[in-house]
């Protein structure tokens, strides 16, 4: 009889972040990129990172991963690439240190195609924390990650991908979006 490993997740689950295959997830592990409690960037600065879907995924939740201190809130979504909001969690409290914060979001489906997660604070510096990591300057810019200053929550539903810049930072928040495959292009 062939050994099986037993199943991480749900069939058909699929769990988006920057650290996921689906977004730059091969690039952060080909140049050894780890992760560890990081204060948040600035305050009322969205960071975008790209992502893409092989076919329709239906998103349930969107998270983060609480550094060792937290204050104020974070405001979490998923941004089509013409910068239509799809789906956010809010402008919500972040609550529990060290541990990932999820939020249960309206079902929202989304097809196969390329989109942004986006995440915000109202807070940064050494109160709020974040798990992240700190690549080499220009590494996140390479990887295609924008930004956006002066955002006050929650996120905007229709950010202009005028407004998005150049990524400046030397900073990848982890933080995702949860969710299942769905019959769908």
């Amino acid at each position: 009889m062939l050994y099986a490993p037993p199943a991480l997740a749900r069939p058909g689950e699929l769990i988006i972040s920057p650290w996921s295959y689906q977004s730059i997830g091969q690039m952060l592990r080909a140049i050894a990129l780890g992760s560890a409690s990081q204060d948040y960037i600035t305050a009322n600065l969205v960071v975008y990172v790209p992502f893409w879907l092989p076919g329709s995924v239906t998103f349930t939740k969107l998270w983060w991963s609480n550094g060792a201190a937290v204050a104020g809130n974070y405001d979490v979504g998923v941004y089509a690439l013409d910068g239509t909001l799809l789906v956010s969690s809010g402008s919500t409290a972040a609550a529990g240190t060290s541990a990932v914060q999820a939020v249960d979001i309206t079902d929202t489906t989304c097809g196969r195609g390329s989109y942004y997660l986006a995440i915000v604070s109202d807070t940064s510096g050494a109160t709020q924390k974040i798990t992240a990591a700190l690549p080499a300057a220009g590494i996140a810019q390479s990887f295609g990650l924008l930004q956006q200053a002066g955002v006050t929550l929650p996120l905007a539903t229709n950010a202009s991908p005028a407004t998005f810049a150049t990524y400046t930072s030397a900073f990848i928040p982890l933080f995702g979006a949860q969710g299942y495959r769905t019959i769908g292009p």
